[in-house]
């Protein structure tokens, strides 16, 4: 199994790099800070006993399971068994600061009362019975609620008990940065009688289960309680803005970032006054050179086989600049994309380990043999039908999800840019 953590030491850190925006990866980064699923599906990763062995105040676990259900199927029982057992272990290596409670929550019960109440969910057995098979994890007035242990995820079962136990013990303050040229958190227009920008979706469903704090394009130091910084169509940064950045991966920050060499959001913004049409694509060419990944922000990729059926108005066509993906296509052995079954992306950019590169890079998700690059500024007015017979197959390796790992060096050698001169004549 593959690494799934995010390093926290200084000069190693795990880097997603992304052509488009993808809400459900950005879960996975939240907020496990050790490797948690090992090969040995079963035993207590180091990353794991580091969290029960720091553990200050008691934390409970309540598994309800019907144990002694009779038309429990065989790999269920089997299964239901290894949790236990691996809930057990838990206990164990705490110390005592892990309180387990195995309930059996039998009909019209007290158990299946609390059970109903937690939300532990009911699973429909072929004979019309119900059974329970989950738990609620909790310290003080702080839950999480794990409401089935599916089998399907049988090998995520330590990442997601830790990262409950985790969630619910943590006293830290820290929280998700985003930064980005777009307004994401809506508000006022900037734009005399228009109505108010609305914030991203994107943004709402992160503020759900974190907190995330919106950094402004002045900024010159990530501030030390981000624990995750998300950085999101990066046009037209300050390089002391790219210092900031190149300081925060340097010191063990978590980065997560969004590149696209086409943001029709951006185009479309109610910022862009008097019909200016904005630049469309972000780059960090010094920073993404100093983490080893190649990418060109002025092409965008497209695949043959993997083209999205698109309406042109003229019929319906496969389109291979509008990139889906069904699960056999992602990697399954990790958690950032295991779970997930179709993808869109919308003109997408392509990402590539640099030739030069010493770190790691990961394709998460890859493009097929049948997949080339055309010019992103042909999008802006040449018809589908062109573009699909303009892109050029060739044999490079592209990737649109991709994670880099290792000891970086700074892009700035000679330290913090000095501050530029908006009044400097060209």
């Amino acid at each position: 199994m593959k690494e799934v953590s995010l390093p926290n030491t200084l000069g190693s850190v795990v880097l997603l790099l992304i052509c488009l925006i993808a809400v459900n990866v950005m879960a996975s980064f939240i907020p496990l800070r050790f490797d948690l699923t090992e090969e040995r599906l079963y035993t207590i990763s180091e990353g794991s006993r580091k969290i029960l062995e720091s553990l200050k105040d008691p934390v409970r676990i309540n598994f309800y399971y019907s144990k002694n259900n009779a038309e429990l199927p065989p790999n269920f029982k089997t299964y239901a068994q290894r949790v236990q057992e691996l809930l057990e272990e838990y206990a164990a290596i705490s110390g005592g600061k892990l309180i387990l409670e195995i309930s059996d929550p039998k009909p019209d019960t007290e158990e299946e009362e609390w059970a109903k109440k937690y939300g532990i969910k009911t699973i429909t057995l072929p004979s019309g019975n119900t059974v329970y098979f989950g738990a609620i994890v909790s310290m003080l007035d702080q839950e999480m609620l794990l409401p089935y242990f599916d089998q399907r995820r049988q090998e995520f079962l330590e990442y997601d008990i830790t990262q409950a136990i985790q969630k619910v013990s943590s006293t830290s303050t820290s929280k998700i940065g985003l930064l980005s040229a777009m307004n994401l958190q809506g508000g006022r227009s900037m734009i005399p009688g228009q109505p108010p920008a609305q914030k991203w979706a994107f943004q709402s469903e992160l503020e759900k289960s974190v907190s995330v704090e919106n950094l402004p394009l002045n900024t010159e130091e990530i501030p030390d309680d981000i624990s995750l910084l998300i950085v999101l169509h990066p046009r037209g940064f300050s390089k002391r803005l790219q210092y900031a950045l190149d300081q925060f991966v340097l010191r063990g920050g978590r980065l997560v970032v969004l590149l696209d060499p086409n943001a029709r959001a951006d185009m479309a913004s109610p910022e862009n006054q008097f019909g200016q049409q904005p630049q469309l694509a972000s780059d960090l060419p010094e920073l993404l050179k100093a983490w080893g990944v190649e990418y060109d922000s002025t092409k965008v990729v497209g695949d043959r086989l993997h083209s999205t059926q698109v309406n042109t108005g003229q019929g319906v066509m496969s389109f291979p600049i509008w990139l889906s993906f069904r699960t056999q296509s992602l990697d399954q052995d990790h958690p950032i994309t295991a779970q997930l079954e179709n993808l869109l992306f919308v003109e997408a950019g392509s990402l590539k380990k640099a030739a030069e590169s010493k770190t790691d890079f990961t394709a998460l998700l890859s493009l097929s043999e049948q997949s080339g690059m055309i010019d992103a500024f042909q999008l802006r007015f040449t018809p589908p039908e062109q573009l699909s017979r303009d892109l050029k197959v060739d044999d490079s390796e592209k990737a649109v999800i991709a994670i880099t790992s290792g000891k970086f060096n700074t892009a700035f050698p000679n330290g913090q840019p000095a501050k530029e001169n908006k009044n400097a004549k060209a």
